[in-house]
């Protein structure tokens, strides 16, 4: 049999006096905080000049950012654009306008060759074409349409509801200006008709997206 050593006396797990710990170092001091053992660099002293856009080496752009100064200008537009900025370009025309409708699907129908195929013009050309060339029957339509056929008719809810398909025109640039040139027309002629009423007295987008797809097809169809 092995020879019995006799069970060491428990003692302190940190003293200081314990000489079995030979794996473990007991640090007397605290060692130095990190920032005195990193370089010390002069409180003056100017930050490296970071590369600009400026394509003068001493210009203002790389003058303001070796010094500090400046005011720091946030990159990108800062948030979502709005509808201004998306259509919006650097000379202030607007480079596409839209005109979201919804036209009865029977008008769709019999619009859609129009549009659809190579050579056609698309939704917007046709629309600004009608009102630059045919404004008087376009501002005829929406009289003719914001009249009622029957003053008895069912209003509100009560109407019978008809399918409808939208459609969004884009005009690119000054295509939009026939199109709010025939609906201001519009808007006056029907603020000074009797027989409209009251409540159909403001001339919406659709109404003239759909008197002027109505104009066009009369025009094809005679």
């Amino acid at each position: 049999m092995s020879e019995l050593k006799p069970r060491r006396a428990r003692a302190n797990a940190f003293g200081a006096e314990r000489t079995d710990l030979d794996d473990v170092q007991i640090i007397a001091s605290q060692p130095p905080p990190l920032g005195d053992l990193m370089p010390k660099r002069a409180h003056d002293e100017q930050r490296p000049a970071t590369r600009t856009s400026d394509p003068d080496p001493n210009g203002p752009a790389l003058t303001a950012v070796a010094t500090g100064r400046g005011n720091a200008q946030p990159r990108g537009r800062g948030g979502r654009p709005t509808k201004e900025q998306e259509s919006t370009p650097t000379g202030g025309r607007s480079a596409v306008s839209k005109r979201p409708a919804r036209v009865p699907s029977n008008m769709y129908t019999r619009a859609e060759p129009l549009v659809k195929g190579v050579g056609r013009p698309s939704w917007g050309q046709l629309i600004s074409w009608t009102c630059a060339t045919k404004g008087e029957e376009v501002v005829a339509a929406v009289l003719e349409q914001l009249r009622p056929a029957d003053p008895l008719a069912p209003r509100g809810s009560n109407r019978a509801g008809g399918t409808t398909t939208t459609i969004i025109p884009q005009f690119l640039g000054e295509e939009i200006d026939p199109v709010e040139n025939v609906h201001a027309r519009a808007q006056e002629a029907v603020s000074r008709d009797p027989g409209i009423p009251i409540r159909a007295k403001r001339v919406t987008a659709t109404a003239i997206i759909i008197a002027a797809v109505e104009v066009t097809l009369n025009d094809r169809d005679n």
